[in-house]
């Protein structure tokens, strides 16, 4: 789905990687969630799950040595 001027609608991300110290949690994640769809995101512990979505509400900034890189956007911002 996209608006009239070409900006995507939904959540999404574009070469997320989130690594805490010396341990690459997440390496270049692009995903683009569309509006009104049911996402489910599973995998294996340690898998990275939780440290993709703590970087949506900005949790990672509690964490010292937390690094994040990369594109997120909500409604096209």
């Amino acid at each position: 789905m996209d608006i009239s001027d070409g900006s995507p609608t939904g959540i999404g991300c574009r070469h997320l990687s989130v690594r805490y110290g010396a341990h690459q949690a997440l390496c270049d994640v692009s995903v683009t969630i569309p509006v009104q769809q049911i996402t489910a995101v599973f995998g294996p512990s340690g898998c990275g799950k939780s440290s993709f979505l703590a970087t949506w509400n900005r949790l990672t900034v509690l964490y010292v040595h937390c690094h994040v890189t990369g594109e997120m956007w909500l409604h096209g911002e």
